[in-house]
């Protein structure tokens, strides 16, 4: 279940907690205040910040709101579409991978899978896989950078209130309704600042960091498959190699059912020659051999 939907019922929680302890939520509602913090957080990415990476920390924040399967289905589904493309390999070589590229969901697995068809060598598979995975890696820890540094401006943005609302005040000491909103500014934007940064930016910094360790780990069982997987080893020793030869029986006999578009979304124009069966019942029978030893 995707966390979002828990929201309404905290809404719920945070009304019933303050009128339990006689706090009304509208004396805390302050305009102001929030277009302060929200102009000054503009101007910090305005200024500090290029378009381009602002962007790509957006759509990053985003999908992980999409994200709705745990931990263990998502490396399932990962290695499933790895076992895929090995037995496909080991079958068929790149002409195998090649029928079935465009259907790999996972995009570092689908940019290996074009390299073993494009007919990289182990070093140069090796290094290219590398690389990619550093960029990547730099790339999610500049999109934390930009959002921890959001998180470390808002108490500052808040004090700024607080100063602004304060020197108000001073002017409007004659004026007891001037004075009551000079005030409300000085405190709720030191409020806002601090919500908003224990809150949203650093939950969601410490999010982007577990996404980043993650799908690193995937980056490195992938380009472990792979190299294995030129250098001609089993499927069945990949698995083994990846601590996942469980999961490899199970979807094994799925794989095997149908013999190109088994466990990706069916796709058209797929060709199945008569040779292509015959090599395939050869490699099942190497497979049962594997196993049995």
């Amino acid at each position: 279940m995707k966390r979002y939907i828990l929201l309404p019922f905290l809404v719920v929680i945070i009304f019933a907690i303050s009128h339990f302890l006689g706090i009304n939520l509208n004396e805390l509602l302050n305009l102001r205040a929030f277009f302060l913090l929200l102009v000054g957080i503009a101007v910090f990415l305005f200024i500090g910040w290029p378009t381009k990476r602002i962007k790509n920390t957006f759509n990053a924040i985003v999908d992980l709101s999409k994200e709705d399967i745990d931990d263990k289905k998502r490396t399932e589904k990962l290695l499933t579409e790895l076992f895929t493309i090995a037995k496909h390999h080991r079958a068929n070589g790149a002409i195998g991978i090649e029928r079935i590229l465009n259907s790999i969901k996972h995009p570092f697995l689908r940019f290996g899978a074009g390299l073993l068809v494009e007919g990289y060598s182990a070093d140069e598979l090796k290094s290219c896989l590398e690389s990619e995975d550093l960029k990547e890696l730099l790339n999610t820890r500049s999109n934390i950078r930009l959002i921890k540094s959001i998180a470390q401006l808002c108490p500052a943005l808040g004090m700024a209130g607080t100063i602004i609302g304060l020197m108000a005040a001073m002017n409007h000491l004659g004026d007891i309704a001037n004075l009551g909103k000079d005030i409300a500014l000085a405190l709720t934007t030191t409020l806002y600042g601090i919500v908003l940064s224990y809150t949203i930016f650093l939950p969601l910094s410490k999010k982007l960091e577990d996404a980043s360790e993650k799908a690193q780990l995937e980056r490195s069982m992938i380009i472990e498959g792979l190299l294995k997987m030129l250098k001609g080893e089993h499927p069945l020793k990949i698995a083994e190699a990846l601590n996942a030869y469980d999961l490899y029986l199970k979807v094994s006999k799925e794989i095997s059912k149908n013999l190109l578009n088994p466990i990706f979304e069916s796709f058209e124009d797929n060709k199945i020659e008569v040779n292509d069966i015959s090599i395939w019942q050869s490699f099942e029978s190497e497979e049962k051999d594997v196993i049995r030893h």
